[in-house]
């Protein structure tokens, strides 16, 4: 927070001296928020972003800090606020939870970029009219309040095909990252699915179409229930299998983690089957797979739940809330898990 009148404040920067070392030098002024060096309050956000941004929302008060911290993290999405998922907009304002600590926060939304259409690593992709049957496109970080132009995409897309959003990019290479914003569509005309891919500034979309294969089926991607993690954008079948999106050397869908003992889901009645992947409190993901049956002129519903392991490939069926524990899920219809 901003340091009281009449108070000093204390700062310590790294400096050098004659020899070459490294020090730390203390330095005191009253109110000196404005003498704060780009590369500190770059330092303080990304610190703050780690996990949490109360109080990071907290220092948007002070005047330098509002003019400085988004120019400075931009759209590195190292100070995406990935952990904190979007649950519903009311009037101006959106709530969002933190699905590491639990914590929430409502935050105003831009409503002059248009409809919120969809939330990814904690961003914000809005869609406003521009006409001649187009729509433009915005990223919006809803903590930093930075916002970065992307490609216009016909509405049409948008209004009746749109399944999902996802942001893709490099996590360690040395340089800061330009995200790639990742859009999943339903060709209803030719019944297949494409791939819409752009980094922001990009004048097009580049784009991939998956059409049917050999045998004549559709891909059994669960679109609605795509989850963008860890710089990775990720889609469920409907089968209940999670595939990861590649871009290079050309858009491809790989097996990112697969059931390793038939659960008798029924796979053959994949039809009836709805999978969806949500963000868990230990930082990775569960996967969701609901059935639908049709009982004496009823629809019955029954969910089943998965644990991903990324790392080995693997899915890990929970038996009972028991196993379930502490991590939670956040869909519309279903809260599981309590912290």
């Amino acid at each position: 927070m901003e340091p009281a009148t009449g108070r000093p404040f204390y700062c310590f920067i790294l400096g050098a001296d004659a020899s070459g070392h490294e020090s730390i030098i203390p330095m005191t002024d009253e109110r000196n928020w404005d003498d704060l060096p780009d590369e500190l309050v770059s330092k303080v956000a990304e610190l703050l972003l780690r996990s949490d941004v109360t109080d990071y929302i907290h220092l948007r008060d002070i005047k330098p800090w509002r003019g400085a911290a988004p120019k400075l993290v931009g759209m590195n999405p190292r100070f995406f606020p990935r952990h904190w998922k979007m649950l519903q907009i009311q009037g101006e304002e959106a709530r969002f939870v933190n699905v590491l600590t639990g914590a929430s926060m409502r935050l105003k939304i831009p409503r002059h970029y248009g409809q919120v259409l969809a939330c990814a690593e904690g961003c914000l992709l809005f869609a406003a009219p521009s006409g001649r049957g187009a729509h433009k496109l915005r990223l919006c970080n809803p903590v930093t309040r930075a916002v970065a132009d992307l490609p216009n995409l016909m509405t049409r897309v948008i209004s009746q095909d749109f399944k999902a959003a996802g942001i893709i990019y490099d996590v360690d290479d040395g340089e800061a990252p330009t995200p790639t914003v990742v859009l999943l569509v339903a060709v209803s005309v030719w019944s297949i699915d494409m791939v819409l891919y752009a980094r922001p500034g990009d004048a097009v979309w580049q784009w991939q179409f998956f059409a049917p294969n050999e045998d004549g089926e559709l891909p059994l991607f669960q679109g609605k229930g795509s989850l963008s993690l860890g710089g990775n954008f990720y889609v469920p079948t409907r089968s209940g299998d999670v595939l990861k999106l590649e871009l290079h050397p050309q858009p491809h869908f790989v097996y990112a983690a697969t059931q390793q003992e038939v659960t008798n889901q029924a796979s053959h009645l994949h039809l009836n089957l709805r999978s969806y992947l949500v963000p868990s409190v230990d930082a990775g993901m569960l996967l969701v797979v609901r059935r639908f049956e049709h009982i004496a002129g009823y629809i019955a519903v029954s969910n089943v739940v998965f644990e991903v392991n990324l790392a080995e490939g693997t899915l890990t069926l929970l038996q009972d809330h028991k196993d379930i524990g502490n991590r939670s899920i956040f869909l519309w219809w279903l809260t599981l898990g309590t912290h």
